[in-house]
């Protein structure tokens, strides 16, 4: 009897590692697949701040074309007043 209940323990310490083992592949798996999924979340993200830097780069210039416009404007508009006052 003390033998069959060895053979019970036996198999039932098999099972549970053979279950432990597929619940390790599994979040091997998962761990591998998580992994992919950054490296292109991250590449992603770098194309992504690349992109909103030249958008960065190309609001300042319009922003420096803007206010050289605006005081063109604003030296026209002076010259104008000049011309009228006269």
């Amino acid at each position: 009897r003390t033998a069959e209940d060895l053979k019970v323990r036996y198999e039932d310490a098999k099972g549970k590692l053979e279950e432990q083992a597929n619940q390790i592949f599994k979040l091997s798996s998962d761990k591998d697949r998580q992994n992919e999924e950054l490296g292109c979340l991250n590449e992603a993200n770098q194309k992504l701040e690349s992109e909103m830097k030249c958008l960065h780069q190309e609001l300042e210039e319009t922003k420096l074309k803007e206010k050289k416009l605006s005081d063109e404007v604003h030296e026209r508009m002076n010259e104008i007043e000049q011309w009228e006052t006269q």
